[in-house]
């Protein structure tokens, strides 16, 4: 008797073990279009272009903005490069090279969200002995200049 119960046991035990069952979807309606997947973008599509709505070279940023426009700098100053970038697409990286006389002082990778009109910036700080002149280039991450500017150094 023990062995039957034992057996019907293992019997009950094995027929509850059913394969799972996929979730149950509901019936598309009349008011509910069916749902379907986006087309995806392939692997090799260039990212969209970054569109540069301004650049400036700034003594200061005040509220995302920017509080002048310099046209030339001096020894000891911090410089900021301000942008305001429309961003079509993905997240992006625009890399911004501080140049001093042609060598590179500082590179900084700013990312840029998507947006309708993105402001980003990032600074240098010129040394009290800098003379001559200060560029600042910014290439997005697919290589491409967005923008560019050199202003004199001055005592």
């Amino acid at each position: 008797m023990r062995r039957a119960t034992a057996a019907l046991a293992c019997l009950s035990i094995t027929a509850c073990k059913d394969p799972p069952r996929e979730a149950a979807q509901p019936a598309p309606s009349a008011s509910t279009p069916p749902v379907t997947a986006a087309p995806r973008p392939s692997a090799s599509a260039a990212p969209r272009p970054l569109e540069l709505k301004s650049f400036q070279l700034t003594s200061g940023v005040y509220e995302k903005d920017a509080v002048d426009d310099l046209t030339e700098v001096k020894p000891g100053e911090r410089v900021y490069a301000h942008f305001k970038l429309k961003n079509p697409g993905e997240r992006r990286v625009l890399t911004v090279v501080f140049k001093v006389n042609g060598a590179t002082r500082t590179t900084l990778e700013l990312k840029v969200e998507p947006s309708p009109s993105y402001r980003t910036w990032g600074f240098n700080t010129l040394r009290a002995g800098d003379k001559g002149e200060l560029s600042v280039v910014a290439t997005d991450d697919a290589g491409l200049v967005v923008a560019e500017r050199t202003v004199p150094i001055k005592r």
